[in-house]
């Protein structure tokens, strides 16, 4: 093949990595900083320890997560997050077929008010701001983060629940108070927590058996790119078969499918 068509089979491929992995879990701001919202003032982390089902979160397809917070034995005064969920690629290497993120929370400088936390993640350069808005600590919880970037900021909001399912009526609650605060709800998706859909792999189907299965995945997806590029090569040519006429039509192509998509932020 020659450069351009290169070129097409690589983009081909991210656009399948791309539509394969989770969207992007946040909402950017290119300009400004992250708004001040009202938090819960007399927020009790000691209630609020345990497992939460994430039962709504801005623009994410994650799938199975679940946020567990604990006691910090290293640090007093700060709290352990853990965030897992099942995911098909991330998720080979543990024997629950979850994958696991995480994060330390802790109070925030300058708080007005026990709801204002902070949150560093493992793999996030900086610290966000972690806001609990709402919770009865035994149904739902209703928190957004927001990080400041050197352009504007990224903000993202969550519902959470004890269990798999949320009562209507408090997940209206949980919405509504997100929506007092400024956040868009429209783009709060419900996440898959079926207690089937988020069984662990079978007996006998561990590790390895998701490693083939996988590689059975992986090698589908690199011949259909193959097929997909030179049948695109053929559609995208461009309208006098120059090779600028044939990258340019590539670049509209790729930008089309949302290959500069960002990958998936957890909160």
């Amino acid at each position: 093949m020659n450069g351009v068509t290169s070129k097409m089979v690589l983009a081909l491929a991210v656009v399948v990595l791309g539509l394969a992995g989770p969207a992007a879990s946040h909402k950017y701001f290119y300009s400004g900083s992250c708004p001040q919202i009202d938090s819960l003032k007399d927020f009790d982390m000691a209630k609020f320890l345990g497992d939460w089902y994430v039962n709504q979160q801005t623009s994410s397809s994650a799938r199975c997560l679940i946020n567990n917070y604990a006691l910090n034995p290293d640090k007093p005064g700060t709290f352990k997050l853990e965030q897992s969920s099942v995911h098909q690629v991330l998720g080979l290497t543990s024997r629950d077929g979850r994958w696991r993120y995480y994060g330390e929370v802790g109070p925030r400088e300058n708080a007005t008010g026990k709801g204002d936390l902070q949150v560093k993640y493992s793999l996030n350069p900086g610290t966000a701001k972690y806001t609990i808005l709402a919770t009865d600590y035994d149904n739902y919880a209703s928190i957004v983060s927001c990080q400041d970037l050197p352009i504007g900021y990224r903000i993202s909001s969550s519902i959470l629940s004890r269990k798999r399912t949320l009562d209507p009526k408090l997940l209206e609650q949980a919405r509504n108070i997100q929506s007092k605060n400024g956040m868009d709800i429209e783009i709060l998706n419900p996440l898959q927590q079926g207690e089937e859909e988020c069984q662990p792999p079978k007996s006998g189907e561990g590790f390895h058996g998701a490693v083939q299965r996988a590689g059975d995945v992986i090698n589908q997806g690199v011949q259909a790119v193959k097929d997909g590029a030179i049948k695109l090569y053929n559609k995208v040519r461009g309208k006098d078969g120059s090779a600028e006429s044939m990258e340019a039509a590539a670049g509209n192509y790729t930008t089309v499918l949302g290959v500069n998509k960002d990958a998936e932020w957890l909160p």
